[in-house]
């Protein structure tokens, strides 16, 4: 209480301005007396008398819900557990305290099992002083502490009931209010309150004090309750006059001090209406109330029907026929309310053939077409039924079924089909499981006319710009590419209409003085068109470039003729082994000792799973478990540049003639397949008749100076 206590100190000091809210006090924060707490107090619930699984009445506990009210709902032995009294603010510390607002224009939380508030934001509003600073009841914040009408209690104060100034008023007796509605409290002695419509004690006691019972008949209100003598014995109760009928009920009254029965009525002629009106000791005598439709049954009813014939028929009126023109359409109506003449099933024509009240569409009993009777292709999905009549000079006039097509459905002027769309908007407009049909070029292939991969290609569709929607646009989906520098990549990509023309393939120059001086590809042969996933399938040239996988299964027959297509040649065995020792004439080429990860060879693991999953890599791929940042089977030749994959990957074709008649080629360089011996730079055991082909030979091409790229 006190830190709430606190929190409305602050938003005082601070000007909240809380008008027009009420600022109620009557609250206790602390959260109510002791004895209102549930078993368990703060301790979270715990019955300690309750046992596990057990009724309150020693009987067997039947297991619900758990709810906050201190009892093991759900049987399993813990009362109130799944309430947390540390942060629910509807059961904060103990099982039903709630941190409501305390005050206006504040929010209660839950922290560590205390209700905490905080003012409003919007409490910040100026305040002007009013009625000299002193709080009346007035609807204002008088004295500007940011509370209204504080110390005026309108629920109770009959001057202020209910709201300020409405003074509650009394005749002869206490005004109260109650609830904020005004009341009537004690009376004034002498006076009672036995009228409603007066407010307080209007009646004046003949005596008084009154008596206990008001039980002689004298015509005094002895008990002053504004009825005399009416708790006389007997009186206001039946007799018997001694008379027949009517005449012979009576009533017990006390007249001029003495009890006399009186006569209810005297004798009349007889009226059908269940009472022996004529006193001669026959009820409604002389009427057929079984038959007769002016006199019908018990209640002597007149039977009657709009347009309709009415009868009696064992004492119940009934409609017998309708007069010729009219239907009984409403059963609920009394008679034949419709004029209508029934002539068969309802039908699409405009009448109301059944005489039910509805008229086509809206009559549920309406015989329909099939489903099939309107189309359902194109834009004609989803039509509806429509019972009209046809538009003006459209033919026979008569209601009858017609199709209510959606737009953009195409139809004449009478609301038919077209026979042909017009329209090119992606749409079957005429319903003929039929396309823009009037416009054939649409959805075939075209292009802007560019030339290799500058071309931007795609398909002629309508032109949705054009508010006719009659034109046939090229509607480009592969744009083309900005021309650039020819690449060694099967596309034209300086766009003059010539693939791989003008082509640089990675080249390093080796020159080795006294020796040789030649360029060779920095990479195994690949495809124009490989990828780093597949080693593409055109034979137009070779190619020298990283990433791709190279191109194996090919002979020595088609290696040279690739070489040459791209003006290389294959290189010499001794150009071969010169390039791959690098410029330190090494071992390998990255040196002289053995390495398993440094190149693509039998030991290699691809995927550094240890599995044996023997493969070709793109070119110039790092090995190494883990991948390094670069590759380290490199041939280097400092500022000449760097050779990848001369060991490993694949085995290469040279042109060296091997044998007695040439009929052998030199194959060097080892692959993916082979151990350290057969990697090494000096290996020259392998020779293949030129047409032999293999999963693990490649090769590369060489070029004299002047024929470098």
């Amino acid at each position: 209480m006190h830190l709430r206590l606190v929190l409305l100190s602050v938003a005082l000091l601070a000007g909240c301005q809380l008008d027009p809210f009420r600022l109620d006090l009557g609250t206790e924060l602390d959260g109510g007396p002791a004895d209102a707490r549930p078993p368990g107090g703060d301790s979270g619930g715990v019955v300690a008398d309750a046992p596990p699984g057990g009724g309150g009445d020693g009987g067997p506990c039947v297991g619900e819900a758990e709810r906050c009210d201190g009892l093991d709902n759900d049987c399993d032995g813990t009362a109130d557990d799944g309430f947390n009294f540390q942060l629910d603010p509807a059961n904060c510390g103990r099982c039903g305290n709630a941190c409501d607002d305390a005050l206006a224009n504040q929010r209660g939380s839950c922290v560590a099992g205390e209700c905490v508030y905080a003012c409003a934001p919007g409490c910040e509003t100026a305040c002007i002083r009013t009625n000299g600073g002193q709080e009346a009841c007035d609807g204002l914040d008088n004295d500007c502490d940011c509370q209204t009408d504080e110390g005026f209690d309108t629920d109770s104060d009959p001057d202020n009931c209910g709201e300020c100034l409405h003074v509650c008023i009394a005749l002869h007796a206490e005004p109260l209010c109650v609830g904020g509605e005004c009341a009537v409290g004690d009376c004034e002695d002498g006076f009672k309150d036995v009228r409603d419509d007066i407010n307080g004690c209007e009646y004046r006691c003949p005596i008084f004090p009154p008596l206990a019972d008001d039980d002689t008949c004298d015509a005094v209100d002895d008990d002053c309750d504004g009825v005399a003598d009416e708790d006389v014995p007997g009186v206001g109760g039946g007799c018997n006059t001694g008379l027949k009928g009517e005449c012979g009920p009576g009533t017990l009254r006390c007249v001029g001090g003495d009890q006399v029965c009186v006569q209810r009525s005297g004798a009349v002629p007889e009226l059908c209406d269940g009472k022996d009106n004529d006193c001669d000791g026959a009820i409604d005598n002389g009427f057929d109330k079984q038959n007769d439709p002016a006199h019908c049954g018990a209640s002597c009813a007149v039977c009657s029907y709009p347009h309709g014939i009415a009868g009696c028929s064992a004492g119940t009126c009934a409609l017998l026929a309708c007069e010729p023109g009219f239907a009984d359409a409403d059963p609920e109506a009394p008679g034949c309310e419709y004029a209508c003449t029934a002539s068969g099933p309802e039908v699409c024509d405009g009448v109301d053939n059944d005489c039910d009240g509805k008229t086509d569409l809206a009559d549920p009993d309406l015989v329909r077409p099939p489903a099939t009777f309107c189309a359902s292709r194109g834009t004609c999905a989803g039509a509806t039924l429509g019972c009209s009549a046809p538009p003006t000079g459209c033919g026979d006039p008569t209601v009858a079924w017609r199709c209510v097509y959606p737009a953009p459905t195409q139809l004449d002027a009478c609301g038919n089909l077209a026979t042909q769309e017009s329209l090119c908007d992606g749409k079957d407009n005429d319903c003929d499981n039929a396309v823009d049909d009037a416009f054939s070029q649409v959805g075939t292939p075209c292009d802007d006319g560019g030339l290799g991969i500058c071309k931007s290609s795609g398909s002629f569709a309508c032109d949705p710009a054009d508010p006719t929607k009659q034109n046939v646009i090229c509607k480009i989906s592969s744009p083309g590419q900005t021309a650039r520098a020819e690449r060694c990549n099967g596309l034209d990509d300086d766009c003059d209409g010539t693939t791989d023309d003008d082509a640089i393939d990675d080249m390093v120059h080796v020159a080795v003085p006294g020796a040789l001086d030649f360029w060779i590809y920095q990479y195994e042969a690949s495809r124009p068109d490989a990828t780093a996933a597949s080693a593409g399938s055109s034979a137009a040239r070779s190619c020298s470039r990283a990433g791709v996988l190279p191109w194996a299964l090919v002979d020595w027959n088609d290696a040279r003729a690739a070489c040459a297509a791209a003006q290389k040649r294959l290189c010499s065995e001794q150009e071969w082994q010169l390039a791959c020792g690098g410029a330190a004439v090494t071992l390998y080429p990255y040196g002289n000792s053995y390495d398993a990860d440094a190149c693509n060879g039998n030991d290699y693991d691809p995927n550094c799973t240890g599995a044996d999953d023997d493969r070709a890599l793109p070119a110039g791929a790092a090995h190494g478990c883990p991948k390094p940042a670069q590759s380290a089977c490199v041939s280097s030749f400092g500022g000449a540049g760097s050779i990848f994959d001369m060991s490993g990957n694949l085995r290469e074709w040279t042109d060296t003639a091997v044998g007695d008649d040439d009929e052998l080629r030199r194959i060097r360089g080892g692959g993916y397949d082979n151990v350290a011996d057969a990697l090494t730079c000096e290996f020259s055991f392998w020779s293949q008749d030129p047409d032999s082909f293999y999963f693990n030979l490649g090769f590369r091409c060489c070029a004299d100076e002047g024929d470098e790229p």
